[in-house]
């Protein structure tokens, strides 16, 4: 079973290093792996600090295609399925309110159905 990582910034700057160091390899078989399981495509730009060129998957030919590919599409097409932290938090929240909003009415429908049961007992 995998040990969780705690997502914070190393402060350490050899450790920063050997952690990226580490890591790269697996962020790259993850997205090949992607790109195999669901049948798209796409690429990988890592830049690690103080590295002259980024770190480029499948390809830079096939990373250009690609980004050329995507700069072509209208601006419309291109934001729409994009998402940005912000607005990744915002859909989280209103599917987390809409949620609290559905466990509150079950729970209201348990309690109303308690108390029904309650008076019917005590009536009888």
């Amino acid at each position: 079973m995998r040990k969780k990582v705690k997502l914070a910034w190393i402060e350490n700057e050899a450790a920063r290093k050997a952690s990226l160091r580490k890591r790269r390899p697996g962020l790259l078989k993850s997205v090949s792996e992607l790109t195999t399981l669901c049948g798209l495509e796409g690429m990988c730009l890592i830049y690690g600090p103080g590295e002259q060129h980024p770190t480029v998957w499948p390809s830079h030919e096939v990373a250009e295609q690609l980004l050329r590919r995507f700069l072509s599409l209208p601006e419309i097409e291109r934001s729409k399925k994009m998402t940005n932290q912000e607005g990744y938090l915002l859909d989280a929240i209103l599917k987390a309110q809409e949620n609290h909003r559905k466990e509150l009415r079950k729970l209201q429908n348990m309690e109303l159905s308690w108390l029904m049961d309650e008076v019917l007992h005590q009536a009888m």
